[in-house]
């Protein structure tokens, strides 16, 4: 072999010959000895413990601070105030009415001015309305829970995306550090060669396959490099701003134990299926207002009016009134009966979509389960081989130096090894997502749930507040969004 030849030459040399002899030994040393350690800084970078953001700061700001979310939550308020809309028909009406006006009386040559005038005050109360009343509140406050569940919806996808957008950042810094290291030690081992094809110890072939390796290497660190802006600009997108030094999460400890857990929690708590099962109530409730318009109405109403003439003096007198009002619906036209007809077939829709949201909500949870599972298998596969092709690489690069190996076995171990710690960083990386997903599909991805240290949303504060508010039109906009923390 060339390498053989190279290695007998020098024995026969000088001074001049020994110090090249000893430098390709020198050379030949770098190859084989090319530290392990340089390709495992991206997995380090994994598991640091480097000052930074954490994911519960991330998670913590997108919470305070999405602009989806706070719309939610205004939109949530405004759902608020169907229930004293509904109540208002439980209560008194009082109106006051005033009129003035003028009159002319004339009979043959007698002629007549009169300035009369009247004030008055009515109240009318709803006695009984058929039921439309009860059902309408009923209506509203199951549409409020509806919504609120809404809300939570919301609040899981920022904080799942937020999350997610988090490790994608990781993830996509630590293949980075990989191809970088790799392409740092690619470098040094083309210079390595093209110093041995110098003296003759390696061919231009050898030579060659370091210079294409190389270049792929830095072909992938800056598609790597292409990956991480993406993956910073989103995150900017959801945090408002960009990622500083992010810390690898610990796993989460308060996951379900198995699939069959999962799926019952997601059937029972999950926010769109809670959603579907109010909406479907609050459909219910809209039958009965709809049909209490079909049934007789009873209220009860007292006026009371002054008159006066303005032009003649004494002459004011007053009237009051108390009744009882009955009205009972004989026929209007089928408008009431065909108002009873759509509430019930939308009672049936909203009760299909109430069994997709279930069938939904179970798809989901087994999807998160087994993208959990199958991650945390290939992390397990992963690291066996990151381990076997690091013994695998260190004996190929022995066996290369001693000359049963070539410099292209050299570079597809080290390759095989890359390979196999950028998989093992992306399969981390898919647990952590899996996870967070899996807590989604349950309903327990939630501030409340995570315990980010921030003031949280009291969904039910402006609820109390207005539910049985009888006055008063404004709304504090500077009011902070938390009622409790």
């Amino acid at each position: 072999m060339h390498e053989n030849t190279a290695a007998g030459g020098s024995d026969g040399m000088g001074a001049e010959g020994m110090g090249t002899g000893k430098w390709v030994k020198r050379a030949r040393r770098l190859v084989a000895t090319l530290p392990l350690t340089a390709l495992a800084v991206g997995l380090a970078g994994m598991g640091g413990t480097a000052q930074g953001q954490s994911l519960q700061d991330a998670l913590s700001q997108a919470y305070l601070n999405n602009p989806t979310l706070e719309a939610g939550r205004a939109g949530q308020r405004a759902v608020d105030e169907g229930v004293p809309q509904a109540r208002a028909s439980m209560l008194p009406t009082v109106t006051a009415s005033g009129n003035v006006g003028k009159e002319r009386l004339s009979e043959g040559r007698f002629i007549e001015h009169m300035n009369p005038a009247q004030s008055g005050v009515t109240v009318n109360q709803a006695i009984y309305a058929g039921g439309t009343i009860q059902a309408n509140i009923s209506q509203a406050e199951n549409l409020v829970e509806a919504g609120r569940a809404t809300l939570l919806d919301n609040e899981q996808t920022i904080l799942l995306n937020a999350a997610t957008a988090y490790l994608d950042v990781v993830r996509d810094q630590a293949v980075l550090d990989l191809n970088i290291n790799n392409e740092q030690v690619l470098t040094r081992q083309l210079e390595a060669s093209r110093d041995r094809f110098r003296v003759g110890e390696l061919t231009r072939t050898d030579v060659s396959q370091s210079e294409s390796r190389l270049a792929g290497a830095t072909a992938d660190r800056i598609s790597a490099q292409g990956s991480l802006a993406s993956s910073r600009a989103t995150y900017a997108r959801l945090m408002g701003e960009m990622p500083g030094s992010l810390t690898q999460p610990a796993r989460l400890a308060n996951l379900p134990v198995n699939e069959d857990e999962t799926v019952a929690a997601a059937e029972v708590s999950a926010p769109v299926v809670v959603s579907a099962r109010f909406n479907h109530e609050a459909s219910r409730d809209a039958i009965d207002a709809a049909f209490g318009q079909m049934l007789p109405q009873l209220s009860a109403s007292a006026q009371y009016y002054r008159n006066w003439d303005q032009s003649t003096p004494n002459t004011q007198y007053d009237t009051a009134v108390i009744s009882a009002n009955i009205s009972i619906p004989l026929y209007e036209g089928g408008g009431t009966s065909a108002k009873v007809r759509g509430a019930k077939q939308t009672e049936q829709q909203r009760r299909t979509q109430m069994m997709e949201a279930a069938r939904s909500a179970r798809e989901t949870a087994i999807k998160a389960w087994q993208a959990l599972i199958t991650a945390r298998a290939a992390i397990e596969a992963y690291k066996s081989a990151v381990s076997a092709n690091e013994i695998a690489l260190e004996g190929v690069r022995q066996e290369q130096a001693v000359g049963s190996r070539t410099i292209l076995d050299v570079l597809n171990a080290e390759q095989e090894l890359v390979n196999t710690k950028v998989e093992l960083v992306r399969a981390q990386h898919d647990e952590q997502v899996a996870s967070y997903q899996v807590l989604s599909s349950i309903g327990d991805l939630t501030a409340v749930k995570l315990g980010l240290n921030v003031p949280l949303y009291d969904v039910k504060a402006h609820y109390e507040e207005v539910k049985d508010k009888l006055w008063g039109p404004g709304v504090d906009e500077n009011k902070p969004i938390s009622a409790r923390n």
